[in-house]
């Protein structure tokens, strides 16, 4: 399966329980094929030197069918393999839609719940220092949202990966409005002045502070309505129908 399949696979949250039918039915058969490979590797050639004058005939005869028919055997063996793993990527990829929308409902809330978590520290407080209090059973709220926001936050790229979305102005811009929403360029703008080279842990607690700036997560055609990218295919259009 290919990486950004097996991120969401991975990352989504979900338990064998919650997959899709078809997704538990591929790997239903591929259990099946692994299984069915792993016995026909294992199958050991006829000894012949177990042959006694009374069963020479017949020892000989299982020896001949096995080396004539086990190299065939695991020929099919491996294509049913190669089909099963086929059968499984089809699966999860069919699941995408789905699971994305299961992810942006959980992205949402984890959103709201770092949103009240901020609103209850002590103003004085930094953020970023709260998180790494982890001894600390009151901030257990603020950690848990942004470990399940960056989480999902990985899961969106790979749901735009795996999908091929188109760039949104700007491959940077494309990247952050994915789970953010920007008033305007200019707020994307501070945000990334206010971005770490590292963001890992601090990316939302950045985009909390940024004015202009909301955490949602959006989908691709969500991402184009968004202000800036909308009023850029505004002008492209105004100049397309001037050009007519």
């Amino acid at each position: 399966m290919n990486i950004n399949l097996t991120t969401i696979a991975t990352l989504s949250g979900l338990t064998p329980d919650d997959y899709p039918e078809p997704v538990r039915q591929a790997l239903a058969f591929q259990s099946a094929a692994d299984a069915l490979a792993a016995r026909v590797a294992a199958e050991a050639p006829v000894d012949l030197t177990a042959a006694t004058t009374a069963t020479i005939g017949k020892v000989h005869a299982a020896a001949v069918a096995h080396e004539r028919d086990h190299a065939a055997a695991e020929r099919c063996a491996a294509k049913l393999v190669t089909i099963a793993a086929g059968r499984v990527e089809a699966a999860w990829s069919a699941a995408v839609p789905a699971i994305a929308a299961r992810c942006g409902a959980e992205f949402d809330q984890a959103a709201a719940q770092l949103t009240d978590a901020l609103a209850a520290l002590d103003p004085h407080v930094d953020p970023a220092v709260a998180v790494a209090e982890h001894w600390n059973p009151e901030r257990a709220a603020l950690r848990d949202a942004l470990a399940i926001l960056d989480r999902l936050r990985q899961v969106r790229d790979a749901v735009a990966y795996q999908a091929v979305e188109r760039e949104v102005v700007s491959n940077v811009y494309a990247r952050d409005s994915r789970t953010l929403v920007f008033d305007d360029a200019a707020a994307h703008q501070r945000f990334q002045r206010k971005l770490p080279a590292d963001d890992r842990g601090v990316y939302y607690l950045v985009a909390a502070a940024t004015p202009g700036v909301e955490i949602r997560w959006q989908t691709a055609p969500q991402q184009a309505e968004q202000t800036w990218p909308a009023s850029i295919r505004r002008h492209r259009d105004a100049i397309a129908a001037d050009n007519r």
